[in-house]
């Protein structure tokens, strides 16, 4: 009976501490300004990432370069992508104006085009796919703490896929991403 009741006890603690590290992906967007905020996690702190899905060679380091220095995701390879897919709830507020905003560091001492940092935005409505891009790689030159942005349309119903391409051709280059922002106009 004892070892009952330990187990359970385990059992229940274990359930509680699994619930306090889980984040809620599908969490109602918050005003932030003039901007709601859909983005759960802003990538600037280890800790919860779990509404982005990574490939297996994008791992942890520093926007050393930025004041503050940013947590953030770096490539160790080609054609890493990180992803977060949401659908735009059917109350929510705001317009169809919308922006994914990023910091990042990309260094390519080559100059070589397959290093290369990038966003994809893919918005599904009624059934069709609208793409939104922006790409930086090595033959435009290094940054070394960039800001990155672009604008995207998107409405009640939809599905939004936010899609990083972080690569990475030669061991001397360096490709980080951090502090992440979906931001849907208010006004």
């Amino acid at each position: 009976m004892r070892k009952l009741t330990v187990l359970v006890f385990l059992t229940a603690v274990m359930m509680v501490a699994g619930s306090a590290l889980a984040h809620d992906c599908s969490a109602v967007p918050f005003l932030s300004g003039s901007y709601y905020e859909y983005n759960p996690n802003d990538l600037t702190t280890w800790v919860d990432y779990a509404c982005w899905t990574k490939d297996s060679n994008i791992g942890g380091n520093t926007l050393s370069y930025c004041n503050p220095q940013y947590n953030a995701f770096a490539s160790t390879a080609l054609y890493q992508h990180m992803t977060h897919t949401f659908t735009v709830g059917a109350s929510d507020s705001g317009t169809s104006t919308w922006t994914v905003t990023f910091n990042y560091q990309f260094l390519s001492p080559g100059g070589y085009w397959f290093d290369q940092i990038g966003v994809l935005v893919t918005v599904w409505h009624n059934g069709q796919g609208t793409n939104y891009s922006w790409t930086h790689n090595g033959t435009q030159g290094g940054v070394y703490c960039g800001s990155g942005s672009r604008s995207f349309s998107a409405v009640n119903g939809d599905t939004v896929t936010v899609d990083f391409d972080l690569e990475r051709s030669d061991p001397s280059s360096s490709v980080y991403l951090s502090n992440v922002h979906i931001l849907r106009n208010a006004s």
